[in-house]
């Protein structure tokens, strides 16, 4: 029977028998190892190695793996929490092998291989998605080869023998080109999107950007934000580079016109979100902090504070309301800060608590009513909570399969609302759009997927696709 999965990198939807100990993933290459618990056969053992051994290994593999991108996403609690419900042990136990994760130190293989076997993959991941937003080549390091490279000696050669692995990319993708979806998981509409919008609910004013590394091109344009003043901001994936461009003429149809560009941190930094209050100010989490930049200069100015408790980190979703109040996301919590930075709001495990399941990534928008949207990326739901947190209603739930479903969400990762109260979700099929009530009222095609969202005052949805940015303008 099939099941529907998700791959781990790009999210894509998957189909998967229920047989085979690894996946090709058909939209970005990438090999995924199936944990035992998912598989209804077990594979045969053509090497000599004992089947449950292989799998128990793949399991370790596949689940530190994991850890180990949450890890990079400074999502230490997620980490933590999932490495317990797969190896079991003590909180404290569970903490400090994070902890040696994180110092770039590798685990013992026999502990992981000990601890697979004792607890299995519960019933409640499958399909579950760990939303990780990086290509296979830019999340698969150094740490995460050590590990494999421990457990070569018993899945190497079954895996060549047995499955017959595939490369793990395409020359394109080892040439450094962006991974693109084959046509088979787009409509036609989707393809041709920029030719096709005279009957949508939008129209394109004009579009800017072209893949590159100078001023006004990007590699992997994710993260985007508005001011009240004219300005765009636009993050990259991996380098840290934000780019400040003047889009006073978008609404005439003219593109951004490129102003600056300044640099967060060294090295890799991973960023998918950040956002931008009226007078210029973006906030945007980094290593686990929250913190405060001028938006045109790039200046350092201050880091929100943390919650009061013994551990945890900021992830990379926040918001800002039109009075100026930040609201973002610790660990699975959603708080709230007024202007001077106390804080005012916490809903904790927002989106568990209430409708359960594992959530690892929560990106959040806010009305101007200071309604909050949440969107669990991990389980494609959106939530809604009062301004005072009061858990109101779920808008959208996820698609598994049903290509027939378009109020429903596969592969979310981006939210906005615009000034009518309706909600924009960044998703694989397009962005899906629904009422404040949470009633589903059409998908706007895009011609690659929509990374990032932002809507002006004057309702004009930006949206960044890693290497062009879209203006369209809604229409009432």
């Amino acid at each position: 029977m099939l099941q529907q999965l998700h791959c781990p990198a790009c999210n894509a939807p998957l189909e998967y028998d229920g047989k085979a100990a690894v996946i090709h993933c058909p939209y970005c290459d990438t090999q995924i190892a199936t944990p035992q618990a998912w598989r209804t056969t077990p594979p045969a053992d053509a090497a000599g190695q004992p089947a449950a051994e292989m799998a128990g290994a793949l399991d370790a593999a596949l689940i530190t793996q994991q850890v180990l991108d949450l890890i990079r996403r400074n999502n230490k609690i997620a980490a933590i929490k999932l490495y317990r419900e797969h190896f079991g042990g003590s909180l404290q136990a569970a903490k400090a092998a994070v902890e040696t994760l994180e110092r770039g130190q590798p685990l013992r293989i026999g502990q992981l291989q000990g601890a697979t076997a004792a607890s299995p993959t519960p019933h409640a991941y499958r399909g579950t998605v760990y939303d990780l937003h990086q290509p296979t080549r830019q999340r698969t390091g150094c740490l995460f080869l050590v590990l494999l490279l421990g457990v070569a000696a018993i899945i190497g050669g079954v895996l060549f023998a047995v499955f017959g692995m595939p490369q793990a990319a395409s020359e394109a993708g080892d040439a450094g080109a962006t991974p693109q979806l084959p046509f088979s998981a787009w409509s036609k509409q989707a393809q041709n999107a920029v030719s096709s919008l005279t009957n949508a609910p939008v129209t394109l004013l004009t579009r800017f950007g072209a893949e590159g590394i100078g001023p006004g091109k990007f590699e992997d344009a994710r993260a985007i934000a508005l001011d009240n003043a004219g300005h765009l901001f636009v993050g990259e994936y991996t380098s840290g580079r934000i780019q400040v461009f003047d889009i006073t003429g978008v609404s005439e149809g003219e593109p951004g016109a490129f102003l600056k560009v300044w640099q967060v941190g060294e090295g890799d930094f991973y960023t998918d979100q950040f956002a931008a209050d009226r007078t210029g100010k973006l906030y945007l989490p980094y290593r686990g902090e929250l913190l405060q930049f001028d938006g045109l200069t790039g200046e350092r100015l201050a880091a929100l504070p943390p919650p009061t408790d013994a551990f945890g980190s900021y992830q990379d979703s926040v918001a800002v309301g039109a009075d100026g109040v930040v609201y973002a996301v610790w660990g699975g919590d959603i708080v709230r800060f007024d202007v001077d930075g106390a804080m005012t709001l916490r809903i904790e495990d927002a989106i568990e608590a209430n409708i359960g399941g594992l959530e690892t990534t929560t990106a959040i928008a806010v009305d101007g009513l200071g309604n909050i949207y949440a969107l669990g990326e991990s389980q494609d739901v959106l939530v809604k909570f009062a301004a005072d947190g009061r858990f109101i209603d779920r808008i959208a739930g996820p698609s598994r399969g049903d290509d027939e479903a378009p109020a429903k969400l596969r592969a979310a990762g981006a939210i906005a609302v615009d000034s009518q109260g309706r909600v924009y979700v960044a998703d694989i099929f397009g962005i899906k759009v629904y009422d404040g009530d949470g009633q589903y009222l059409h998908t706007i095609d895009a011609p690659s997927y929509p990374f990032g969202l932002v809507i002006s005052d004057e309702d004009v949805l930006y949206v960044a696709a890693r290497t062009e940015i879209l203006a369209y303008q809604i229409r009432p």
